[in-house]
């Protein structure tokens, strides 16, 4: 969820509107390089193959008897490399006399460990190649699911109900991954910078209310209306109930001191045309990107000047 989170300005529109497997991929691409992005490494393979449960079931299972056929060449291998290690010590300590029985062991070790060789590098190939093919299968099978969950009308598109249906895949389908996953709480949810997101959809919403502002005032107009301090529930020692407190709005507090990476954002963003309900993803990012770059000491002047109080 967290993940998904801070790349939603990134990867929320595109997401829906993939149509293809790779389309989808393509549109979680954002999310590689991101801390923890391990968790999604399924999606984002460039190579894979369209399989269904099935498919990935039957992979796994040969690829576990390589993997087993693999360890046991390696213990015949190194069975017969013990045997020729003896034998060549054997043969060193021989009287010359006694050389030629030990040196017909020996190259009988000699043979034999060579086919082993041979024996153990193909059930490597085997094991990598089959290896290769279970993940294939599995980022092709958890691309169709995702896809499958994407287009489900009745599901809205947030970070946590993705989440939900993502964190099975591809050990199981989507929904039996969402019906298992919704039923746990996510303590985190929303993660602020989802909830940065739909404050900037919410105003970026009401432009139409306000036609005779411009996007840049309009913004600013509305963070000065968001509340300053919010209601929070407060953790006390067992068994104590938690007790309510109030603190700073995180939301207002970081519009207002980053206003002019924001406004700049805005600014860049209006001046290319696009459809009018990407505008807040893409407000987003570059918002962020803004608060990305380093600031010199005239940025530092010019951000505490605009600040909204």
């Amino acid at each position: 969820m967290w993940l998904l989170s801070i790349a939603w300005g990134e990867i929320g529109w595109q997401l829906p509107q993939a149509t293809t497997l790779d389309e989808l991929r393509q549109a979680l691409e954002p999310l590689r390089g991101l801390p923890n992005d391990q968790h999604v490494s399924v999606f984002l393979r460039r190579s894979f193959v369209v399989s269904t449960a099935e498919d990935v079931r039957a992979a796994r299972k040969k690829l576990g008897k390589a993997i087993e056929d693999c360890r046991l060449a390696r213990e015949r291998h190194d069975r017969y490399l013990d045997a020729v290690r003896t034998a060549e010590l054997a043969m060193n300590e021989a009287k010359s006399e006694q050389q030629e029985v030990f040196l017909g062991e020996l190259l009988k070790g000699w043979r034999e460990r060579a086919e082993a060789l041979k024996e153990w590098e193909a059930a490597q190939h085997a094991e990598t190649d089959l290896d290769r093919d279970v993940r294939a299968k599995e980022t092709g099978f958890a691309l169709s699911e995702l896809l499958d969950f994407i287009k489900q009308k009745k599901y809205a598109r947030n970070p946590l109900r993705l989440a939900n249906a993502m964190a099975g895949l591809p050990d199981m389908g989507w929904e039996q991954s969402y019906a298992r996953c919704s039923a746990m709480k996510c303590s985190s949810w929303p993660q602020f910078q989802f909830r940065l997101f739909r404050t900037i959809k919410a105003i970026w919403n009401r432009r139409n209310s306000y036609p005779e502002l411009t996007l840049t005032q309009l913004f600013r107009q509305e963070i000065k209306k968001l509340h300053r301090t919010v209601m929070i529930s407060v953790p006390q020692p067992p068994p104590n109930p938690p007790r309510k407190g109030k603190m700073d709005n995180p939301i207002r507090s970081y519009l207002a001191e980053n206003w002019r990476s924001l406004r700049l954002g805005i600014e860049e963003i209006t001046e290319s045309e696009t459809q009018p309900d990407r505008m807040p993803f893409l407000i987003l990012v570059r918002f962020m990107q803004n608060l990305a770059r380093p600031r010199t000491p005239q940025d530092l002047v010019l951000i505490a000047k605009e600040k909204i109080t």
